[in-house]
């Protein structure tokens, strides 16, 4: 990927899936692999970690919003708006512990967390995940599988004051 980029990083409780099972996931099609509204996609997928990743260009949020012309701001919504229905049909068929976007940075492992790396303030959780960490703070959507929590995209406080313990007790859970 050239630019600035989105990471959609999916922790799984055991082996993630392979990069076919992850794009037909996603809904993205072809060689080199798109997904509608996104565009192209780069797949990692079966990592040692127990992490797979969807990479796509962020187009509109790689500018500052404040130069945002209307037409940009609208883009940059579509965009989030596409990038949230890929995570969530993701989600949906392959039920992750959780799964977050990030820019040009990867998602934090299980282990990293428990060691004080920081979840992204886009974050989704299992309802499994959930019951044995906590509900993540700040405001929430349920999802079938789990909650989601909007920051940066949503135009919201990235992280709560509170992220720091709530992501050592998501590492925690999952290691």
């Amino acid at each position: 990927m050239r630019g600035s980029f989105f990471i959609v990083g999916f922790c799984f409780d055991t082996v993630p899936p392979d990069a076919t099972r992850l794009a037909a996931a996603a809904g993205a099609t072809g060689d080199p692999p798109r997904v509608p509204k996104l565009g192209r996609v780069e797949i990692r997928a079966a990592r040692p970690d127990r992490l797979a990743e969807l990479i796509t260009e962020t187009n509109e949020w790689g500018v500052p919003s404040d130069a945002w012309s209307r037409q940009d701001a609208d883009r940059a919504a579509a965009r989030s708006r596409a990038l949230l229905r890929t995570m969530a049909a993701v989600v949906a068929e392959l039920d992750p512990a959780y799964a977050a976007v990030e820019v040009e940075e990867l998602v934090p492992t299980p282990a990293a967390l428990r060691d004080g790396a920081l979840l992204p303030g886009d974050v989704y959780v299992s309802h499994r995940l959930a019951a044995a960490a906590g509900r993540p703070p700040g405001t929430l959507t349920t999802w079938p599988h789990g909650l989601l929590r909007q920051g940066w995209l949503a135009g919201r406080e990235d992280r709560p004051r509170d992220w720091a313990a709530y992501s050592r007790a998501v590492g925690a859970a999952l290691t």
